[in-house]
């Protein structure tokens, strides 16, 4: 499949999950038509093309002239090459189910971000999803179940130890769903590894120049998602790196 229609579909689903994110953690139907959140106003297709209408608009509502956030096109961007990125890295025969992971953790990455949830309503199904795909490309549902138990009890421990301070209880379903995704333990324990290592220099930066304090919360499903993805696509490389 040409990258270039791989981006393509990039933009469009990084449009529809930012339109996702947003009407979970508001608590919106998923139904109905995508409107201006200054005005109000019902928007048409044409002001809805990913990437192309905010160039087009000019970055402002064509209706009250109310400005469009830079989100918008910054994470359908940020899709399209984490697309190319995925299917280019990727094994032919993975490449399609590495996408669908990316795009459920992209998701998760929004909410987490915006609001400081991860909704059971995305995790869950998505847990089931993810069995069912791995099922089907026949791997060891022995190996990826207790690789999904050693994940959520990672946090699960975590959550108790800390009394509720270190992760909230959505992190031990991400842990399960990661668990999952990644099939083998030690490809979790190496994700757990990149997503720390990655998660404590960026905050030392945010505290270095000012932008976070030591008590700063901070949202985990970015590093933890930037982990997973690293795995999927070169996680065998690293495991006989790492491994031999």
């Amino acid at each position: 499949m040409s990258l270039l229609i791989i981006g393509i579909l990039g933009t469009l689903i990084g449009s529809f999950l930012n339109a996702t994110a947003m009407r979970l953690v508001r608590r919106e139907t998923w139904r109905g038509r995508s409107y201006c959140r200054t005005c109000n106003h019902l928007l048409y297709w044409y002001e809805l093309i990913p990437l192309l209408s905010f160039v087009w608009l000019r970055g402002s509502c064509r209706h009250c002239h109310g400005r469009i956030g830079w989100r918008y096109p910054t994470t359908e961007l940020a899709t399209a090459v984490i697309f190319i990125l995925t299917w280019f890295f990727s094994s032919s025969a993975l490449g399609i189910r590495n996408i669908f992971f990316v795009s459920i953790l992209f998701l998760l990455v929004l909410t987490d971000w915006e609001a400081g949830v991860l909704p059971d309503v995305i995790t869950l199904p998505a847990i089931v999803a993810v069995g069912a795909i791995n099922v089907f490309l026949a791997f060891s549902w022995i190996s990826f179940t207790i690789t999904a138990l050693v994940g959520a009890l990672f946090f699960a421990g975590q959550y108790w130890f800390s009394r509720k301070k270190w992760v909230g209880s959505g992190d031990i379903r991400l842990g399960a769903l990661i668990g999952f995704m990644v099939v083998q333990l030690p490809a979790l324990l190496l994700a757990l590894m990149v997503s720390y290592i990655v998660g404590a220099v960026v905050a030392l930066i945010g505290i270095a120049t000012g932008r976070l304090k030591w008590h700063s919360r901070v949202p985990f499903a970015p590093f933890m998602a930037f982990g997973t993805w690293i795995i999927l696509i070169f996680g065998d490389h690293l495991l006989t790196y790492v491994v031999g």
